[in-house]
């Protein structure tokens, strides 16, 4: 086992640290999770969310991460 103990740390490439990862995949689970608690419909639950694009939106975030740390995670 490895540790690292210290009040920061930086993992990754001088311009990327692939930490900051795991708070800004949490910043995207946690909007997502308020979207969809805060969601309607119209027609009765049959038509999309009436915040559809919203949560579009915020869930394409999740590929903009991917884009951002694939180039200093190797896989």
């Amino acid at each position: 086992m490895q540790q690292i103990v210290a009040p920061q740390v930086w993992f990754g490439s001088s311009t990327i640290n692939t930490l900051s990862l795991m708070l800004e995949l949490c910043d995207t689970v946690q909007q997502l999770a308020k979207l969809t608690a805060q969601h309607t419909h119209t027609s009765n639950g049959s038509s999309p969310p009436t915040n559809s694009g919203s949560i579009s939106a915020t869930a394409s975030t999740a590929g903009d991460l991917k884009a951002k740390y694939s180039a200093v995670i190797k896989q």
